[in-house]
This record gives C-alpha cells, sequence and structure tokens, in this order.
C-alpha cells in the first residue's frame, strides 16, 4: 500500500471486499479490535505495455485525521455547552491512482490519492433560542512513491514513502450572534 512500484510485479488483476469486518472479542474478554479494513474497497490493475502498468484503489485509508477523535479522547467537542457535540467525520472513500515503469531490474511507482467527507447539519433550539449551523469535514490528499531494485542472487530492495496531507475542519455558527458583557 506505501510502494507502489509492487504495481509492476502484479499486472492485470483486480479485487474487491465487499463487507469488510472488524474482528470480534475473542470469548472472556471485552476488547474488540479493528482490523483496519471495515469499510467496503476494491482495487484494478492493468497492463498498458510491458514497461507501463497502471491502476485505480477505491478504499478505506487510515489516515490520521481518522485517529483524531481517538488520540485526544473525544467523540464531539465537548468544551461546546451551548452547541450540539460534533465530531469530525472519518475520510472514509480514498481514490488513490497509481502507475509503474519496468526498467527491467528496477520498478519505479508513483502514485496519487485523494479522499474526503463531510457531515454539515443545523439545530435548533427550543422556540426563541439560537440556531446552529455546524460545518465538520475531513480531507486529505497525498503522493507515494517507490523502487524494487533486483540486486541479483535472490536479493532485492524495495524502498517507499509517503507524503499525505489531512485537513480536518470543525466550525459552528450562531444566529443571532452571541453578545458578550463586561461586568
Amino acid at each position: 500500500l506505501v510502494n507502489p512500484a509492487f504495481q509492476a510485479m502484479y499486472k492485470d488483476y483486480g479485487w474487491i471486499n465487499v463487507a469488510g469486518g472488524t474482528l470480534k472479542s475473542p470469548a472472556g474478554s471485552s476488547s474488540i479490535a479493528d482490523d483496519g479494513y471495515g469499510q467496503q474497497n476494491a482495487g484494478i490493475g492493468f497492463a498498458l505495455s510491458k514497461e507501463w502498468t497502471f491502476g485505480a484503489i477505491l478504499s478505506y485509508d487510515p489516515s490520521a485525521v481518522n485517529q483524531l477523535g481517538g488520540l485526544i479522547g473525544l467523540s464531539g467537542i465537548s468544551q461546546r455547552t451551548a452547541a450540539p457535540l460534533q465530531a469530525i467525520p472519518a475520510v472514509a472513500n480514498v481514490w488513490q491512482v497509481l502507475a509503474a515503469y519496468d526498467m527491467g531490474s528496477m520498478d519505479l511507482g508513483f502514485s496519487f490519492m485523494y479522499g474526503t467527507s463531510n457531515f454539515d447539519s443545523t439545530y435548533t433550539g427550543p422556540a426563541g433560542a439560537a440556531t446552529f449551523a455546524s460545518e465538520a469535514s475531513s480531507r486529505m490528499f497525498g503522493f507515494n512513491a517507490g523502487a524494487n531494485i533486483d540486486l541479483g542472487s535472490g536479493n532485492a530492495w524495495s524502498l517507499g514513502g509517503s507524503l499525505r496531507l489531512d485537513k480536518a475542519t470543525d466550525k459552528i455558527t450562531r444566529t443571532p450572534a452571541p453578545t458578550t458583557r463586561n461586568d
């Protein structure tokens, strides 16, 4: 998943995970672990020539923005007492486009990925109370690059790296706007 140069080794394929799933807790255990594939995902690859291979993946991506709530221990922004709690949605559908070039003893690969998710809502309190409009969104985009180098005698090096840029937005507006008092 990190080194797109492997695309050159595995040409002309397709795969799909229709249901995904969460690991069940063992008998007598109270903990449940998520295997990371709780979402549906699919991929396809095809050789355009002997050297060039292209592919695409639509899958769940465990980006940093997806871990934000768990890292800070919140399912919502609990500092807000006048507005409903709001959680940042996880990036669920990430598209990744891959290309690999087979140079004989070395394969090079590159990919671009993008994903987004949002949850916008409006909440109106009891009669005469304020109305809150919230925008909660997350997105990520990134690049992967890699190389597989055949050193001969059954030895090889695989190098890969990723740059992923995650962004989360959490914005609530109130109508009428609150007034401040200095006592």
